[in-house]
């Protein structure tokens, strides 16, 4: 009878050489919080795509690259970007969740309703702050789908 598994890296190591499976297996293990597991995905990624290939592209020596990302490495900085930017992927930040729900400097929304004696609609504004000028862009959106866009310096 044949064997119906398949080798659990083998697999790994296929699935990762597409860049978006990639990316996402990353951002797994950047949400687990332990700078480790971060550091062996990237590895998982590495060794997927080729290390020696990954390494000249990231001028980067291959037995630095096998260091860094153990279990005991601890790289600068500058070499995980230029190992993020080898791989094919970018690193992104944004606010927490908990920093997010709190405060949202630069973004203002206001829901109201409007009266209107035929039917009852809703008026909703956000606008957003951008640039050294400080401008102000409002976007007004009425329940029927419909936008006035108003820009105030």
């Amino acid at each position: 009878m044949s064997e119906l598994t398949i080798d659990y890296k083998e697999y790994l190591h296929e699935s990762l050489k597409d860049p978006i499976e990639a990316a996402e297996y990353l951002n797994a293990a950047l949400e687990e919080g332990d700078i480790s597991v971060f550091m062996l995905a990237m590895r998982d990624v590495a060794e997927a795509r080729g290390v020696a290939k990954i390494a000249k592209t990231a001028d980067l020596n291959r037995e630095n690259i096998y260091r860094m990302l153990s279990d005991q490495g601890n790289p600068r900085l500058s070499s995980v970007f230029a190992l993020i930017k080898a791989l094919g992927v970018q690193l992104h930040l944004k606010p927490s969740a908990t920093e997010a729900e709190v405060s949202r400097p630069g973004l203002m929304t206001n829901v109201s309703p409007k009266l209107n004696a035929e039917k009852p609609s809703f008026l909703a504004s956000t606008g957003r702050v951008s640039g050294s000028r400080k401008r102000v862009t409002f976007e007004v959106v009425n329940y029927n789908g419909s936008t006035n866009e108003s820009a105030a310096a």
